[in-house]
């Protein structure tokens, strides 16, 4: 049997009608992942980080089950089949989680002990497809109700069998629908709300033996975003509730379309429009 790799195309063309069929669906989920994130901005605290990660993941979950059903199929129903499946899932976010961001982090703090650039830049060129890879697995994870180590082997057996050209072109892609939209609104807002001066003192070494003269602290432009007040963060999360939307049903479309490449084929129900051509 011929299988036809995934492109590009392909798998836009479908996410795109999936999203414009389930638009109010997706916007509805992805407002309610943004709402924890908002408070977050009020008061951040150890729990209110856990909840902003349990949140988002189960909208995530339910944006995949919503885009593979029917025009017209309601979110709450994907929501809530996506809370029965809770723990399951949430051992599959850690485990991808851990691998697709502490790995390369801890890789690039290694790096920097030599003091190795090229070693540090080669480490997070590679972080961009294989956080790529951990999400296509946590979305099939959703999609075919494995587990972590087999939503895992399944992500990385198909991203060989599918192409590294396949994998860096929508690595890439995706990072940039994800990271753009949030470092625009971000640069607006800080033309608007210029981050605050800081006092900084110079450097002083008394050990030395030579007589530095006292110098006085100077201002210095602080953190940047850190003058954003709270509402200007709050219109900035849900102002990106359309681009998490539109990535999560473009995720779901590569996992499909990854998944039609492998020998272990998906359950015919869930394959009701593989994303590899026109769409269905």
């Amino acid at each position: 049997m011929m299988v036809q790799r995934p492109t590009i195309t392909g798998i836009v063309a479908w996410s795109n009608e999936r999203f414009v069929e389930h638009r109010l669906g997706l916007f509805a989920l992805a407002l309610v992942a943004a709402i924890v994130p908002v408070a977050r901005h009020a008061r951040f605290d150890g729990l209110t980080a856990i909840g902003q990660e349990f949140v988002l993941l189960l909208c995530t979950a339910a944006m995949a089950l919503l885009v593979l059903r029917p025009k017209g199929a309601r979110a709450i129903d994907a929501a809530g089949e996506v809370l029965g499946d809770a723990p399951r899932l949430v051992m599959v976010k850690i485990a991808t989680s851990a691998l697709g961001r502490f790995v390369p982090f801890l890789l690039a703090f290694a790096a920097f002990g030599p003091r190795n650039g090229t070693l540090v830049i080669i480490i997070w060129l590679l972080a961009i497809p294989l956080a790529f890879v951990c999400q296509l697995a946590f979305v099939s994870a959703v999609i075919e109700r494995t587990g972590p180590v087999e939503a895992l082997a399944d992500a990385f057996r198909r991203a060989r069998v599918s192409g590294l050209p396949i994998v860096a072109g929508l690595s890439i892609l995706f990072a940039v629908i994800e990271r753009a939209p949030s470092a625009i609104f971000t640069f607006i807002a800080n033309t608007v709300f210029p981050p605050a001066d800081v006092p900084t003192s110079f450097p002083h070494f008394p050990d030395m033996g030579i007589p530095f003269p006292a110098f006085p602290a100077v201002m210095l432009p602080g953190r940047y975003g850190s003058a954003i007040p709270w509402f200007a963060n709050a219109i900035i999360t849900i102002a990106n509730v359309p681009f998490f939307a539109y990535l999560t049903v473009l995720y779901t479309g590569a996992a499909l379309s990854f998944a039609d490449t492998d020998p272990v084929m998906l359950e015919p129900e869930h394959l009701d429009a593989a994303p590899h051509g026109e769409p269905a």
